[in-house]
């Protein structure tokens, strides 16, 4: 019983999360944040000067 709800919760999660398109900032230089739906991004770069951005949380 235990497992099917695991199971079932997991099923939801994952067709939840693939109707969700992705959330990317659109491109800005490295050490810019923005919100985005009441979450915060900052873009950290990398090496080669691409766009990196990580999630910081949400904004209070």
């Amino acid at each position: 019983m235990v497992a099917v709800m695991i199971v079932a919760a997991v099923a939801i999660f994952y067709f939840r999360m693939a109707q969700k398109p992705p959330v990317h900032p659109d491109n800005e230089l490295i050490g810019t944040s923005k919100i985005i739906d009441g979450i915060e991004y900052f873009n950290i770069g990398d090496l080669y000067d691409c766009d990196n951005w990580i999630k910081v949380g949400p904004v209070f």
